[in-house]
């Protein structure tokens, strides 16, 4: 683990193997990736090369590679080694190493589900927001002064001279009498001198 995030790590492992022999990956040479569930884990053939590259690792948390390789493609490795395993052991090892490619493939269809579902509900979401929330251009382009309380329109700006300003101020909130509304109707009896 590292205090800091590592990105686009990557990692090679040359197997030693042996004159005469070939790496056959399934057969007996296998690798795993443990850790962050982004990475890749793949073998060359042609190179004798195991390959492991993880795009991210973010801090305090790990990512590693497990190789099982024939006992005798290494030097200075004996039974009773620690990482010396029979032929016996790698049955259960290749068992272990199916319940944790099972649990990280259920993460990883868990976080789809949950991505999934994250963009269906902005997707619906946005729907509604356009289809409700949003203000509609009128088709009718005409004056209309019906609901007007004066007749006498100021002919600079084609609106009624005795139009109480909070009602201009509501219509430009789509109806509601916000706080500053209050400061607009003080102006206006100032302006009016009924208040000084």
């Amino acid at each position: 683990t590292w205090e800091v995030d590592s990105h686009n790590v990557s990692l090679r492992v040359h197997l030693p193997i042996p004159e005469g022999e070939a790496l056959h990956p399934g057969r007996n040479v296998h690798a795993w990736g443990h850790g962050e569930l982004s990475g890749t884990v793949s073998l060359d053939k042609e190179k004798g090369v195991v390959k492991a590259d993880v795009p991210a690792v973010s801090a305090k948390t790990w990512a590693e590679i497990r190789i099982l390789t024939p006992p005798l493609w290494l030097s200075n490795v004996f039974p009773g080694d620690a990482n010396f395993y029979e032929i016996t052991d790698c049955d259960s090892i290749m068992k272990q190493e199916e319940k944790f490619a099972t649990r990280a493939n259920l993460l990883r269809l868990r976080y789809w589900i949950l991505g999934g579902i994250y963009l269906f509900l902005i997707l619906v979401l946005a729907g509604v927001y356009l289809r409700f929330g949003r203000e509609y251009k009128p088709t009718f382009t005409d004056k209309y002064w019906r609901d007007l309380p004066a007749a006498n329109l100021d002919a600079s700006f084609g609106l009624p001279r005795d139009l109480h300003p909070i009602i201009v101020h509501a219509n430009e909130n789509f109806g509601i009498i916000r706080p500053d509304s209050f400061s607009t109707a003080v102006v206006h009896l100032a302006y009016g001198s009924y208040v000084r």
